[in-house]
């Protein structure tokens, strides 16, 4: 006992056990579904839910209880925004701004606007009829329809990179479409969370305040950042700053982005990315976020966020028949509705059945960016527990059709056909092959 009779360690020291049981399970499902040949995400996604009320907290109430109590689950909460600011910011810092004019042709142009409003499209129908019933009370129709489809146009960008990546296919013509199409997607699904964050204000006063900040907060990212960034690429990249230096560095750029939209009524991971994104594109910091950054958040913080999702994520919950129909249908739309689309555009631009289903497969996956979504949703009351967890299971069912789709057709000795294709380019083209 210390001297004015309080336990010794207080509230951190009781979250240093659930944490260390976070990474021990996170690891150990991360680990076998790469064995399965799988993201690694996949598996940390599922621990989220192994750790919840569907199994942990069904077997062992009581241990579930004292091990993740409110003093934990409330901890967990600033970890994972803490996590989510520095995770959006790196993506935003990897975002390739190099030759986009050259690419805005009609192909990517179409393939974002196919695989955003088909989405939005079929996802409000849902919303509007299965799901109707599903809506809370207070929250507008309007709002409930555009947050469904918002959630079905996301895209697991930094996953769908990271694959691309790791096959060597990044800076293929058909990896370089791929993420493209992803960030517009997921373009489009962040200004569609702001909107319906601003509609939940009760004022149209109040609603055009919220967007009107926003906006101002963007247009002054894009003229300030890249005034103040080249400063900060060279101590990171180009004097050898140590690495704990860079990441604090950038640790501090990316909070106090999320801390001004935090403020403005906007959640904090939509000001971290646009912070990032705001960077202009450098591969050297690219490479150091790459190495040094997002290892440290994917490994400490993003394990966090899993496990507190899956803490409100009960998969019993959907067994009734009306829930089990809910979630029938959204897997089946989330999965199609980025499939048949994209599927449709390859082919008429001349692509490949097997490429076309390739891209398809790609951006159908939501991995952890439509659990970010889909937690401000739960958040703001938007959805109920019911719709989250079917939004759990979207993300869970399309990140793990992702590879396989991709790999009918991209076999090794395909990607090495592509990447031999994409080297004979560069060397007739003098521009770098993006």
């Amino acid at each position: 006992m210390t001297a004015n009779g309080a336990a010794p360690g207080g509230v951190g020291a009781s979250v240093l056990l659930p944490l260390a049981v976070v990474f021990l399970v996170a690891w150990m499902c991360g680990a076998a579904a790469t064995r399965l040949g799988q993201p690694r995400v996949l598996g940390q996604m599922v621990a989220g839910v192994l750790l919840g009320p569907t199994l942990f907290g069904a077997v062992a109430p009581t241990a579930h209880a004292a091990l993740f109590g409110p003093e934990v689950t409330s901890a967990f909460s600033g970890i994972s925004a803490i996590g989510l600011a520095l995770f959006m910011f790196g993506i935003g810092l990897r975002f390739d701004h190099r030759g986009a004019a050259e690419r805005s042709r009609l192909l990517p142009v179409a393939s974002v606007a196919f695989g955003s409003l088909v989405p939005v499209a079929l996802g409000a129908l849902v919303a509007a009829t299965v799901g109707a019933s599903r809506r809370p009370d207070g929250v507008s129709q309007p709002e409930y329809l555009l947050f469904v489809g918002g959630a079905l146009t996301v895209t697991a960008f930094p996953m769908l990179a990271s694959i691309l990546e790791d096959r060597r296919m990044l800076h293929t013509p058909f990896g370089s479409l791929a993420t493209m199409t992803a960030a517009g997607d997921d373009a489009i699904a962040w200004c569609l969370l702001v909107t319906i964050v601003a509609l939940g204000d009760d004022s149209p006063l109040a609603i055009a305040r919220t967007l009107g900040l926003t906006a101002l907060f963007v247009v002054l990212c894009l003229v300030l950042v890249p005034r103040v960034s080249p400063r900060l690429t060279a101590m990171v990249v180009g004097q050898g700053a140590s690495s704990e230096t860079a990441v604090g560095l950038l640790a501090v750029l990316a909070l106090l982005g999320g801390a001004v939209t935090d403020g403005i009524g906007i959640y904090e991971i939509f000001g971290a990315f646009v912070v990032g994104a705001a960077v202009p594109f450098d591969p050297d910091l690219g490479e150091h976020v790459r190495r040094h950054f997002l290892p440290m958040v994917t490994a400490i913080f993003l394990p966090v966020f899993f496990v507190s999702s899956g803490l409100v994520t009960d998969l019993r919950s959907i067994l009734a028949l009306d829930a089990l129909v809910l979630v029938v249908v959204l897997v089946l739309v989330g999965l199609m509705s980025k499939v048949l689309p994209l599927y449709g555009v390859l082919r008429a631009f001349g692509f490949a059945r097997g490429e076309a289903l390739a891209m398809g497969g790609l951006m159908s996956a939501r991995g952890l960016m439509i659990l970010i979504f889909i937690n401000v949703g739960i958040q703001q009351g938007v959805i109920d527990d019911v719709t989250f967890s079917a939004f759990v299971l979207v993300a869970v069912v399309t990140t793990g059709l992702a590879l396989p789709l991709y790999r009918r057709h991209f076999s090794d000795e395909v990607e090495e056909e592509h990447r031999a294709r994409t080297v004979v380019v560069a060397r007739a083209d003098p521009r770098p092959v993006r």
